[in-house]
């Protein structure tokens, strides 16, 4: 299990706001299709930012030994954004 202050951290310095936007429209359900239409961008840069987000998510130590995905993005961020609703976009823009 990751302590929740270096999620937190990860979450906030690890990621861009447009990264974040993303996860949170992951953890929605939102296919690529759909999030690009929401943020008015291309599905291919969706997966331009999941496959960052995949690549920093494998920096934390204690996912090394899994691939990541989208399952466990929302595994991960969304008890995170339960946790902590500060970090929604929504509160971000405040």
């Amino acid at each position: 299990m990751i302590e929740d202050a270096r999620l937190v951290n990860f979450y906030v310095h690890g990621l861009t706001d447009r990264q974040r936007d993303v996860v949170e429209l992951v953890i929605e359900g939102l296919n690529n299709r759909d999030i690009g239409s929401r943020l008015c961008i291309e599905k291919s840069v969706v997966a331009g930012h999941l496959t960052h987000i995949y690549g920093e998510m494998a920096t934390l130590d204690e996912l090394e030994h899994l691939k990541p995905n989208r399952t466990i993005l929302v595994r991960l961020f969304a008890p995170l954004l339960d946790r902590h609703p500060e970090l929604r976009k929504e509160d971000r823009a405040n």
